[in-house]
């Protein structure tokens, strides 16, 4: 089959484009043809496409200053849109993320091209403002079937049939074998608690660092690493100096390979107040690291098995968070219990269960 996936970018490190490199990969070993279609350039691509992997960047992205040229804008991408997607002569188009979805089923209607889109959130899927959710609902009842990467996230489509939707988690491959990065600030000495995620309101680092400024005192042989990057760095910074936290938490900016540092880690930390299927938590866990996260409903729940291979604590309670933390970091023992446990998520999610 010819197969087309569209996305926004494949910029950063977010979920949704590593799902669809490593659906890529999956797919085109299964003799599939594989096209991925971007509405940015490839000026700023983060990952790597597997070989053979066609790529068209049609570089129609951006900000509109006014609502008639968002308008206007986005008219021009539907008509970019359909024409590559013509060029790929598709048996399915597979777009991702909500409002890239909705652009590609307007785009494609009457062509008879089957669209299936993805979504990535359940309780996100309220962000993308008012328009977007009723042209949602107006596009995706006449959609071949919309897939869902948690079921929180297709407990959302209350208003669709259970035959237009399905859910098909995000895959999971094993984290490569790499050596550890020069990590400035880091102490290699100190046992480490590591979080991962885009710096953004949504990630709760906020709740993380006031968690953490309860615990820093007692436990002065461990430090917090949080990996990534975004709009909160500065903000989070200065957060973290008030607190007197400068010593025990890094921000180490986005990794290439967060891996090393997962596999070297003791902990890991999921503060987010709402997630679709988050791979930081995923591949934390593949790689043996017990995970403390709360419970925002979609993703976490359904990956942390309580009590087995980490704790859910209730979604934006610091003093639960800071709790929780405080249990496994105080108890070896229990700790080392929940990380034997914790890579058999490399089973639950694996890249085979998801092509299939």
């Amino acid at each position: 089959m010819r197969l087309t996936f569209i996305l926004p970018s494949l910029a950063g490190g977010g979920g949704a484009e590593r799902a669809v490199v490593w659906l890529a990969h999956g797919l085109k070993e299964r003799g599939h043809e594989i096209t991925l279609i971007t509405l940015s350039g490839n000026e700023h691509d983060f990952h790597v496409l597997p070989a053979g992997v066609g790529r068209i960047a049609l570089g129609v992205d951006g900000d509109s200053p006014t609502l008639l040229r968002g308008l206007w804008s986005n008219i021009q991408r539907m008509k970019a849109l359909r024409q590559a997607v013509g060029h790929t002569r598709p048996d399915v188009v597979i777009p991702h993320i909500n409002q890239t979805n909705v652009l590609t089923a307007f785009a494609l209607r009457g062509t008879g091209w089957p669209v299936v889109p993805v979504e990535h959130s359940g309780t996100l899927l309220k962000s993308p403002g008012r328009v977007w959710r009723a042209l949602r609902r107006v596009v995706y009842p006449r959609v071949a079937r919309v897939v869902c990467v948690s079921q929180g996230a297709a407990d959302y489509f209350t208003w669709l049939p259970k035959t237009r939707k399905t859910v098909i988690y995000n895959p999971l491959l094993k984290p490569p074998d790499a050596p550890l990065p020069a990590l400035p600030e880091v102490d290699e000495n100190k046992r480490w608690v590591v979080a991962m995620g885009r710096l953004l309101r949504v990630k709760g680092f906020d709740l993380l660092l006031a968690a953490w400024a309860q615990l820093a005192p007692r436990h002065a042989d461990w430090q917090l690493i949080v990996m990534g990057e975004g709009p909160l760095r500065d903000e989070l910074t200065r957060q973290r100096d008030a607190a007197g936290l400068r010593a025990s938490v890094v921000f180490t900016g986005l990794l290439a390979e967060p891996s090393p540092v997962l596999r070297r880690a003791e902990l890991f930390v999921m503060p987010s107040r709402a997630e679709g299927l988050p791979y930081a938590l995923l591949e934390a866990m593949a790689c043996g690291c017990p995970a403390v996260a709360f419970d925002c409903h979609d993703g976490p729940r359904e990956i942390v098995r309580h009590e087995t291979d980490g704790l859910l604590v209730e979604n934006g309670d610091v003093n639960a968070l800071t709790a929780a933390l405080q249990r496994l970091m105080s108890d070896d023992d229990e700790r080392r219990r929940m990380a034997a446990n914790a890579p058999e998520v490399l089973e639950r999610f694996g890249l085979e269960r998801a092509v299939n």
